[in-house]
């Protein structure tokens, strides 16, 4: 409830007037606006107690740092990106850029906006870590058209200016010296923006609307309603995103915080069909996957910028009125679910994310063709000759220029050392093992075209590969061959940095990914970040970089005369930012355009946007953690040559795996199927599927009693994901046969 003594008119109109003060006064001269915010300042200081004094002086001082961090976020802009100043979308209000950054930045603006909407609106001021239900947060369950107008002005002016922070605001801030926010501070803002974008696409009933507006009855002009609920659809899924992505990389909030709304909404329809009360409103898998491919929803961002001037953030969502009439009508439910996932996927759970994807491949496959023999009207299977000691330069050669037609069947024939053609018919595991080979070797360190980051060793382009001869060229053509491991669903041995990954969806990385490539670099930006003003010129910096190139060395102005540039405490953000951008984009940005390009032959970018870098590692070589399932594996797995469920030495084997320890079931996954990961979703989505065939061995007949046992190994076909298992007779044989097998890592050859 609502405190008296916070909810006066009078206490409630220096709150909207400094609002005001900020939306309409965009055509004044900005000195001009600062001064009116300065006058203002105090009113709202008395509208929110508690909140930290801040005198005028303390203001100015924070001038240095906000002007930096403008001049940041506009270096670290895309090119053609639209300014901060000029973007906003129609109704969304303007603010200047000094304005603004004293909304964003001064001590205490923020946390006191923030501490007068959990008072006034009823949301939580700090949400604890351990907390497992109410996330959903009901306040807001209406989405912004269900909040009352005061409330949501004040909240799109408080979205905004924590926009404007987050572009600065690096972990250490967030995490370790909790400013402007406690984590608890912080959690509650991402579980109310979560609820808040989620509901905006299926809102309910609005009842807490109608208690805000009795609570705050005053009545406001309609351009200030629409400036602020402008700014709240605007920028809330810029901030939900922004905390999304210090989450995935350092985790604050709970794991089912972002699903949570989702959640319970399944819940509650589950229950009212049971009660045959919701028939029809909910989008159906075909629906959806239809709209996407068409291009409605997730293309749309294609050629958006977002309100802070990256892709990477979050769009802004539809007016509220849209988006909850589309919603609430039976049978548009397709449309609310297609906004969630353009603005806010995180908060669909993966799996499902991940079989709207799925399906998406299914249907292209079917619209295109590629799946059918030329005989049923399919496209010419294309025939690739690859020779063992050439693997690399011979895919290239034979593939790199197929284009769309990369998704047909592959029928691939490979030349042994001795120049033999292997024997063989190409069922799905000799493209399996080419995707594989080519793949590999295209990481190779004699090749120059990745390199790995220190720790985690994740793979990203080498930013010397433009030097090398047809370096992008072979990049875009592993980003072809990605592509098409991803759209055959096969998985591949390889992890990319999350940065690279966050390039390859569109989105610029910043300051804090530069820890998953170098984190010692990363490390000594932030000491320089945090280093005492009057201390930063001894350190002897400038606005320019060298680095080694081929054994000569190369500098690199961040600005314009940056040799001659000293870096100083009043400009050492604005190089901090400059520096990372430069690593992670200006750099990496011809080789990462030209791996792109190729990936974005198979896959449109926009697909890739549904998931969180992490998420796309997992597509790409599987999932992480949770082990094998030895009842999963053991449910889709097929027998060959005489083999079956009922097969006494099938029987044994499922008998030591149950056995094993779950490192010894991801050495046998990774033994017969090249990679130890599970695929996503189970084993019925493993191609190919996973088969144990029979190696038929003599052994003494007395072997069941202890005589000699078939002594030969069992062998794996990786590109058929095929174990080759002796017909051993005890099971302690085949114990300790596989796990000698497994733990020496051989395949083929070994027999």
């Amino acid at each position: 409830m609502l405190q008296a003594k916070l909810v006066s008119t009078a206490a409630l109109q220096r709150v909207l007037g400094l609002c005001l003060v900020l939306l309409e006064s965009a055509g004044s001269r900005p000195e001009a606006q600062h001064q009116l915010f300065v006058d203002h300042f105090a009113l709202l200081v008395d509208a929110a107690p508690g909140m930290a004094a801040v005198a005028p002086a303390t203001i100015q001082d924070t001038a240095r740092i906000s002007t930096a961090a403008a001049a940041a976020a506009a270096a670290a802009r895309p090119a053609g990106a639209v300014s901060d100043t000029s973007q906003a979308a129609a109704g969304s209000g303007q603010l200047s850029t000094a304005v603004l950054n004293v909304v964003a930045f001064a001590p205490g603006i923020l946390p006191g906006v923030w501490r007068w909407l959990a008072l006034a609106a009823g949301l939580p001021l700090e949400a604890p870590l351990q907390a497992s239900r109410g996330l959903d947060i009901a306040a807001v369950a209406g989405g912004p058209d269900g909040l009352a107008q005061p409330v949501a002005l004040v909240m799109g002016l408080f979205c905004r200016g924590l926009a404007q922070l987050l572009q600065v605001l690096d972990d250490t801030d967030l995490h370790q010296r909790q400013e402007p926010f406690t984590l608890g501070a912080s959690r509650a803002i991402a579980s109310t923006l979560n609820s808040l974008v989620f509901h905006t696409a299926f809102p309910e009933k609005q009842q807490r609307k109608q208690q805000q507006q009795q609570q705050l009855s005053m009545p406001l002009l309609p351009a200030t309603a629409a400036h602020g609920l402008g700014l709240l659809t605007q920028y809330a899924p810029v901030v939900l995103r922004g905390y999304y992505e210090r989450d995935a990389r350092q985790q604050f909030c709970q794991p089912n915080l972002w699903t949570e709304p989702y959640s319970n909404m399944m819940a509650g329809l589950e229950a009212a069909q049971q009660q045959q009360q919701a028939g029809g409103v909910l989008a159906t898998t075909a629906a959806v996957v239809q709209a996407l491919l068409a291009g409605v929803g997730l293309a749309a961002e294609e050629d958006e910028e977002s309100g802070n001037g990256s892709v990477r953030a979050s769009s802004p969502l539809p007016s509220p009125a849209a988006a909850g009439v589309a919603s609430s009508i039976p049978g548009l439910r397709t449309g609310a679910l297609l906004l969630l996932l353009r603005c806010a996927p995180q908060c669909v759970p993966f799996a499902v994310r991940l079989e709207l994807f799925r399906q998406m491949l299914e249907q292209d496959k079917v619209r295109g063709r590629w799946q059918l023999s030329p005989a049923e009207g399919g496209p010419r299977p294309l025939k690739v000759t690859v020779r063992r000691d050439a693997l690399l330069e011979d895919a290239f050669r034979g593939l790199a220029a197929a284009g769309a037609n990369i998704k047909a069947r592959l029928q691939v024939h490979f030349i042994n050392a001795q120049g033999v053609a292997e024997a063989g018919i190409d069922h799905g595991g000799l493209m399996k093992e080419l995707l594989e080979a080519t793949l590999a070797a295209g990481c190779q360190p004699e090749y120059g075209l990745f390199a790995a980051s220190e720790g985690s060793n994740l793979m990203y382009p080498n930013p010397a590969a433009e030097a090398i001869p047809q370096g992008l060229a072979l990049l875009e053509f592993l980003g072809l061959m990605v592509g098409k491991a991803l759209y055959e669903g096969i998985l591949v041995n390889m992890s990319f940095a999350p940065c690279f990954l966050l390039s390859l969806q569109g989105g610029r990385p910043g300051l804090d990914d530069l820890a998953a490539l170098d984190r010692q670099l990363h490390s000594n930006l932030l000491a320089v970040k945090a280093c005492p003003p009057e201390d930063v010129e001894s350190l002897g910096l400038t606005f320019s970089v060298e680095q080694q190139l081929f054994g000569r060395t190369v500098q690199t102005d961040l600005l314009p005369g940056g040799d001659c540039l000293a870096v100083t405490g009043d400009n050492r953000l604005l190089y901090v930012h400059l520096l990372a951008d430069h690593l992670l984009n200006t750099r990496l940005g011809r080789a990462t355009a030209a791996f792109a390009g190729g990936l974005s032959v198979v896959l449109a970018p926009s697909w890739l946007r549904m998931f969180s870098p992490s998420e796309i590692n997992q597509l790409i070589s599987g999932g992480q953690g949770g082990g094998v399932d030895v009842e999963d594996m053991a449910r889709y797995v097929k027998y060959s040559n005489g083999y079956s469920e009922s097969s006494a030495t099938v029987k044994m084997f499922w008998s030591v795996v149950a056995e094993m320890s779950p490192e010894q079931r991801s050495a046998l996954l990774r033994f017969i199927t090249s990679t130890s990961r599970a695929p996503l979703g189970g084993f019925k989505h493993l191609q190919p599927p996973l088969t144990i065939h029979k190696v038929d061995c003599a052994a003494s007949p007395l072997a069941f009693l202890g005589g000699k046992d078939v002594e030969r190994l069992p062998s794996a076909s990786t590109c058929y994901n095929m174990l080759k298992l002796p017909n051993y007779k005890r099971a302690a044989t085949l114990k300790q046969k596989l796990l000698y097998a497994i733990g020496a890592g051989a395949g083929f050859e070994l027999s």
